[in-house]
């Protein structure tokens, strides 16, 4: 199967999970006791973590893949043009529904290999098939409402937003078709109105986002950002974490953990002696200059979470007042001093994907752009074309 054009893959829905580009959080912890992301290691695995090579089929056992689903043919069943739903009064044509509906059975194709759409997805009986289709629906819906909601507010694409759509297509047709655009719409099996038009739903959402509430969420105002947090639970804290195991995870010879300890003692009384106007100065420094906590690089600003996400910190920063610093407090894997400063707005709250690093505001205002989001998606009036309210997909594939 060919690759996907990235605008095409990189748009599911993503405001309507809530928090738009960025990534939901993962636990903001220590790998060695909680799930969450440890440092990359420049160092090569060893034989024992190496994968294991795919073992060969035996002679007698014929392995036959998947047959490649015939979109082509499926996508001839009907005219470009005819109207397969309405969305908000706007149509939804074939053309853009098979588009959307094969953008997201090829990636069903080519994960799980299956291309019998009756297969049953659950017990209550929704198929592959039905599956597809209602997600396929979900991109449209939201296409359709950016679309109409920039419409509304005067928002287009400017000469510079579509010379990086062009850009983006050119990129791909001179990496994988030598450069004939025509080639590789061809392939990809989307019409080029169709993979623009994707392109310009990209960019209406970031644009969206940034008329409500600024570039990265700049115009949200650092009383709401709080006032979300807290009203969400939220607790921040810091730490300085020496850690008694090792990166495999054995413990450390004891007389190395009792000078962790001991160590963990000097920095606490270094810290305690320090005016209050200066603790949060001095707590980085000896943050940056003693921590072995892994998520240091990721979270510089420290932790922001609910009760319960980090079980090491959680019970310590809910009884610590603002300015607070605790005892020293051991974990499964080291010794940590907590400390709760005042939350920023413009602290970093977490990285996305790629570790981009993303602000508490941006966090936030992303967040309450989804709600935005979710509202004005639920309350659209989608209705069916009465030809295709019972669309048998798997009939769309069948040789007539």
């Amino acid at each position: 199967m060919k690759q996907a054009l990235p605008i095409l893959t990189a748009l599911a829905l993503c405001c309507l999970s809530g928090c738009g580009s960025a990534a939901p959080r993962e636990e903001a912890a220590p790998a060695a006791a909680v799930a969450a992301p440890a440092p990359e290691s420049d160092a090569e695995p060893t034989a024992a973590l190496a994968p294991e090579p795919t073992p060969e089929p035996s002679p007698e056992i014929t392995v036959t893949p998947p047959p490649v689903p015939d979109f082509d043919l499926a996508a001839a069943k009907y005219p470009a043009d005819t109207t397969v739903l309405t969305v908000d009064g706007r149509s939804v044509d074939w053309e853009s529904f098979f588009a959307a509906f094969r953008e997201r059975a090829e990636y069903f194709y080519i994960y799980y290999g299956i291309t019998d759409y009756s297969t049953p997805m659950d017990e209550d009986g929704e198929t592959i098939g039905s599956w597809i289709v209602d997600q396929a629906v979900i991109d449209l819906r939201a296409m359709v409402m950016f679309e109409g909601w920039a419409e509304e507010l005067g928002i287009g694409l400017t000469e510079e937003d579509e010379a990086e759509i062009e850009a983006e297509f050119r990129e791909y047709a001179d990496r994988y078709y030598g450069g004939d655009a025509d080639a590789m719409f061809a392939d990809l099996g989307y019409s080029e109105a169709y993979v623009r038009r994707k392109g310009a739903y990209s960019k209406l959402n970031d644009k969206l986002f940034s008329y409500f509430f600024g570039e990265e969420g700049a115009a949200l105002g650092a009383e709401d950002v709080l006032d979300y947090m807290t009203g969400h639970d939220y607790l921040y804290g810091k730490r300085i974490l020496l850690k008694t195991l090792t990166d495999a995870g054995d413990p450390l010879e004891q007389s190395v953990r009792d000078e962790k300890l001991a160590l963990a003692e000097e920095l606490l009384a270094t810290l305690r002696a320090v005016d209050s106007a200066e603790l949060p100065k001095k707590f980085d420094e000896l943050m940056r200059e003693y921590s072995e906590d892994p998520n240091l690089e990721r979270f510089p600003d420290g932790f922001y979470f609910t009760p319960g996400e980090i079980e090491a910190m959680s019970d310590t920063v809910s009884a610590l007042a603002e300015g607070e610093l605790s005892e020293v407090v051991p974990c499964d894997y080291g010794y940590q001093i907590i400390y709760r400063p005042a939350m920023d707005p413009d602290h970093i709250f977490d990285a996305d994907e790629g570790g981009k690093p993303y602000t508490l505001r941006y966090f936030v205002a992303y967040t309450l752009f989804g709600n935005v989001c979710n509202e004005r998606y639920d309350a659209q009036t989608v209705e069916w074309n009465e030809d295709f309210a019972d669309l048998d997909i798997s009939a769309l594939f069948a040789a007539e």
